[in-house]
């Protein structure tokens, strides 16, 4: 059993995220390997506002970079976005 305070302690240190980080996290962590511009097109977001999001989410250790890929349309190379588990990268 958990004992009451250290449930509090423990949603007091959670990371608060609003509604369309929320939706950012979510996303990539159905799409793991996914980019910005990826998400902003699959969401309909404007790229400026998944960039916010997504950089919010990295200082928040909830999301990390790692590896590239080559955006076809684009042809550059880009960041693959992950989810943390239990804070550790995978």
């Amino acid at each position: 059993m958990i004992a009451q305070t250290s449930l509090m302690a423990f949603t007091m240190i959670q990371p608060t995220i609003g509604k369309q980080e929320q939706t950012v996290y979510d996303y990539i962590k159905l799409n793991p390997a996914c980019w910005r511009r990826l998400i902003a097109k699959d969401l309909n977001l404007p790229l400026q506002s998944v960039c916010g999001r997504v950089n919010s989410l990295i200082k928040k250790s909830l999301v990390f970079e790692s590896g590239t890929v080559r955006d076809i349309k684009y042809d550059t190379m880009v960041k693959c976005l992950y989810v943390t588990v239990n804070n550790k990268r995978w």
